[in-house]
Formats: C-alpha cells, sequence, structure tokens
C-alpha cells in the first residue's frame, strides 16, 4: 500500500501529465538528463512538499503543502512569451480544483504562481511556480 504522501504526490503529478501545455521534456526531482536544446522550453517539476503542521488532530487528517514546477524558458523569448508559458501552467492548477488517486483528494488551496524572482540557470531563464495545495483521505 502506497503512503499517503506517495499518494498526494501522483495525484498531481497525473494531473500535471494531463496539461495539454506540457513541453516535450518534462524532468522530475533526482532525475538526470542531457542538455536540453536552448530554443525549447522545459520544465523540472520538485517533488512534494508538506508542511510541517496538520490542521487537525482527530478524524481525517488534513495537509497542506506545494509542489514546484521551474519553467525553464530559452534565453532568446520575450518577458511576454516567458510570463505566458509559465502563467498558463498556473492557470492549469485552477484554484478548488480537485485531483484523486487511491482514496486520497487534492485540492488546490489557492492561485499557484510565480515564485520570487526568475534567475537564469545555464541556457534558459529559470520561472519557479508554486501549486499550493491541501489533502485529505
Amino acid at each position: 500500500m502506497a503512503s499517503r504522501h506517495a499518494k498526494i504526490w501522483k495525484a498531481l503529478k497525473d494531473h500535471l501529465g494531463a496539461y495539454p501545455g506540457l513541453p516535450a521534456t518534462v524532468v522530475y526531482g533526482g532525475q538526470s538528463f542531457d542538455d536540453p536544446d536552448p530554443t525549447l522550453p522545459y520544465m523540472i517539476v520538485d517533488d512534494v512538499r508538506f508542511d510541517p503542521s496538520r490542521a487537525y488532530w482527530e478524524g481525517v487528517e488534513w495537509h497542506t503543502g506545494s509542489l514546484a514546477v521551474h519553467c525553464m524558458i530559452p534565453l532568446q523569448w520575450t518577458d511576454l512569451q516567458s510570463a505566458e508559458f509559465a502563467g498558463a501552467l498556473c492557470d492549469y492548477f485552477a484554484p478548488d480544483a480537485v485531483m484523486e488517486y487511491d482514496g486520497i483528494s487534492v485540492r488546490v488551496a489557492k492561485q499557484p504562481a510565480v515564485s520570487g524572482a526568475g534567475y537564469r540557470d545555464g541556457s534558459h531563464f529559470r520561472l519557479p511556480c508554486l501549486v499550493y495545495w491541501e489533502g485529505w483521505g
């Protein structure tokens, strides 16, 4: 039987995998990969993060956390193209959207957003996007 942590991760990962704007290259935390084409965007997806406290101590446990998806933008793209690529991903994880996997429900807690300033990372510009979630089950 999978852990609650793994089930929440799977629900979020499956939802991301269905994103129609997903680039050809998606790298998950801990995976190695070859140098990407500097003219194409790609994504780096961290594993799911849990907040250190839980909201309820009786009954169903309610957990919160975040998922970081790093949009890797070609350097030749304009700032508007970069904002569109990251913004479309954030809009895909609509607030209150519910994802389920094996008895676990995960809900997008609030509008995802670009987290802080982007920065150059090799041949690309990195824009980290945070998806805030809450889950139970």
